[in-house]
Order: structure tokens, then sequence, then C-alpha cells
């Protein structure tokens, strides 16, 4: 009976020191951006976080994960994205943002992200844009914004 309690709390202990610290799974065609309300379908533009409690938040373009993070700074904990040509999730603060004027992307912020600086160069010459980190995007999809009149990520 003693070795079964221990076993029970040890068991216990662990349960509660487990969290899944990795980028949450992204339902595509289910589940809606936490930004924007879209529908999250595209995994090539698709972005997540983890607020500090833990809770999943799911977005459907990398504006919608820059919006909130700038409007909400204390709401996330960690961020990822999705590699544009990689298919994989990375730390958002890890990977390089190419913007490309005539990228089609859900909310229209024209951004793929990609994970080394030869890959984002390479893509930003084919693509006539430019190469930015994840601490740019909030600046530069403003002046985008102001340039164009109209709000780049709706919300």
């Amino acid at each position: 009976m003693r070795r079964r309690t221990l076993l029970a709390a040890v068991v216990a202990l662990a349960a509660a020191g487990c969290r899944d610290d990795g980028p949450p799974n992204v339902r595509y065609g289910q589940e809606e951006c936490s930004h924007c309300r879209m529908i999250v379908n595209d995994d090539r533009f698709a972005a997540v976080a983890r607020t500090p409690a833990g809770d999943s938040l799911k977005y459907d373009d990398v504006c919608c994960l820059v919006d909130q993070a700038a409007d909400n700074p204390d709401r996330i904990a960690r961020k990822w994205v999705r590699g544009y040509q990689s298919g994989r999730w990375h730390e958002a603060d890890a990977v390089y943002f190419v913007f490309g004027p005539k990228l089609q992307t859900p909310m229209g912020s024209g951004l793929a992200a990609v994970e080394t600086q030869i890959e984002a160069d390479t893509l930003a010459a084919e693509w006539g844009g430019r190469v930015l980190r994840f601490h740019e995007l909030k600046a530069f999809l403003d002046s985008k914004a102001d340039a164009h009149e109209h709000e780049v990520c709706p919300k």
C-alpha cells in the first residue's frame, strides 16, 4: 500500500510540473485567429503563442501576432511562426521575416518567416522586398499602413 501511495505521489508531482512549452497545435481550417477571428487556413503564414498561464493563442498571419504582442505584451510569454519554406515552427525572435510586396498573405501583411539570413536575402531579392526581424515588424507594418492610408492587419 505504501508503495502505491508513493508512486501516486510521484506521478501527481510529475504531472503538475509538466507543461507543454512548445508551440500549440493548430487545427487548420477549424480554428479562429486569436486576433482577427478569421479561420487559420494557410500554415505557411501561421503563428502561435502561449500566455504566461500556458494558454494557446493562434494567428492566421504574422501581423496578427505582431499587433497582439504590441498591444498586450504581458499576455504573450512565448511566440512561434511557421517557416514559409520549411513548414516547421520557429521561435519568432530567432528567424528572419521577408516582406514581399506581392506576396498574398491571409491579412495582407506580405510577410513570410524563414530560418536563415541566406534564405531571407534570396527571397527578398526574388520578391523585390526586404528582410526584417520580429522586433522591427510593428514599426514596419505601421509605416506601411500610413503609406497606404489603411490598416495592414485590421482588427
